[in-house]
């Protein structure tokens, strides 16, 4: 009797009949679709969310350009009310001497 050496490679297993193999084949693909689909719903949400944040940040930008618009506005009447049609530089130095 002949024994198998320690380091000799293990048998194959006997292959499956077609069919079966078939079946094993179209489970996997129909395995991988769905988590395919899976994966495709979970990256379309992050868009959807991240979507959504840009949206608000745009509109927060939108809104802080408008409030410094209108201090930009109200700084430009009171430096013409407090200073009138000269520099702010001028009137200083003619109200310190």
């Amino acid at each position: 009797m002949r024994t198998r050496s320690i380091h000799q490679k293990p048998a194959h297993k006997r292959h499956t009949s077609t069919s079966e193999n078939a079946l094993t084949i179209e489970e996997r693909f129909a395995k991988l679709e769905k988590e395919l689909q899976k994966v495709t719903k979970a990256a379309r949400n992050v868009e959807d969310r991240l979507q959504a944040e840009i949206r608000k940040l745009e509109l927060a930008i939108k809104r802080k350009d408008r409030r410094i618009q209108d201090l930009e506005k109200s700084n430009t009447y009171l430096r013409n009310r407090l200073f009138g049609e000269q520099s702010e530089k001028k009137t200083l130095k003619r109200k310190n001497h």
